[in-house]
């Protein structure tokens, strides 16, 4: 039991320096994607054919991926050559395995046949309040507070919103932690 502790303990500290900084008087670490652009721009030149396919990798291991796309599954295989990026810095595999169930990397993947060249996974997501929300046309826009930043933004729900699957998620108040999409939009929602 007392190893359990330990590991909570663990475990709330890294979360809080993830996502708490600006409480703590030090800003958390912004996503940062200047490092990884030179070597997939050369990719590009140098396999000009290979297919750039956006969706979220819902399995990971040394020899294979899995991407859920808005189109379906595709599955490639990896070798030591291929490139793979989280958040913006040159990672191993492990790297983007799911944070949690259902909780996964979103990414963008190079494919050239069923050979996977590179990934560049990323996961940006913070503990969030819906202090409103509106529908716009047939999509709804969540006003989100920021518990860490303490700012409010207006946010879409992606197309491919992962929510709860209870009815009363959508509440005035309602604390949830939220994933962004590379759009800018919120892909997922968990409650606590």
């Amino acid at each position: 039991m007392n190893q359990l502790k330990q590991w909570t303990i663990i475990l709330v500290v890294i979360v809080s320096l993830l996502f708490c900084g600006p409480v703590m008087g030090y800003e958390r670490m912004e996503i940062c994607y200047r490092y990884q652009y030179p070597e997939l721009t050369r990719l590009t030149s140098v396999h000009p054919e290979a297919l750039r396919v956006y969706g979220e990798v819902i399995q990971i291991s040394p020899n294979k991926v899995t991407i859920r796309t808005k189109d379906g599954i595709l599955t490639g295989s990896l070798n030591s050559n291929t490139l793979i990026y989280c958040n913006g810095i040159r990672s191993s595999w492990r790297a983007l395995l799911p944070v949690a169930t259902e909780a996964f990397f979103e990414a963008r993947v190079f494919v050239k046949g069923q050979k996977v060249l590179a990934i560049d996974g990323f996961y940006y997501g913070e503990e969030v309040a819906i202090t409103g929300w509106e529908y716009s046309g047939d999509r709804l826009k969540l006003k989100l507070f920021s518990l860490c930043r303490q700012t409010t933004e207006i946010r879409f729900l992606s197309d491919a919103v992962h929510c709860p699957r209870i009815d009363n998620w959508l509440s005035l108040n309602q604390n949830v932690f939220v994933l962004y999409g590379a759009d800018e939009t919120v892909r997922a929602v968990y409650l606590h």
